[in-house]
């Protein structure tokens, strides 16, 4: 919670620009609400955190760094809601991983993430 509360207030105090800062935030809402009591308020959070990593993805140049917490993100998601919104960020994080590997190939922890989230959609059938 200590760490909640001092997110909160980078996140305030940088007007929620700084993508860094927004990442960070979404990391620990994320892991905040993943293991809680399935309730619509944190299966909200779990889809707040997503948003804001696919923002990240979309706006900051660090797409590397966003595209393997949107594919752990993904995964954990799937596992606890295995729907349609689901099934949606996993095709977008394989999309992602893909696309970073081109650019990044020499990123043994994106390999890692793109084998990952290739063999789970592969053993789920997308």
């Amino acid at each position: 919670s200590e760490s909640c509360a001092w997110i909160e207030r980078a996140l305030n105090d940088t007007r929620k620009s700084v993508p860094s800062i927004r990442h960070t935030h979404a990391v620990i809402l994320f892991n905040a609400n993943i293991n809680k009591e399935d309730t619509h308020y944190n299966k909200e959070k779990l889809e707040e955190a997503i948003s804001v990593i696919k923002d990240c993805y979309k706006y900051d140049k660090r797409k590397l760094y966003h595209a393997k917490t949107f594919a752990d993100f993904s995964i954990k998601y799937y596992q606890k809601y295995p729907n349609n919104n689901a099934v949606e960020y996993l095709k977008e994080a394989r999309k992602w991983t893909n696309e970073e590997e081109k650019s990044s190939p020499w990123s043994r922890d994106l390999r890692y993430w793109q084998r990952k989230i290739n063999r789970f959609c592969a053993d789920i059938g997308i």
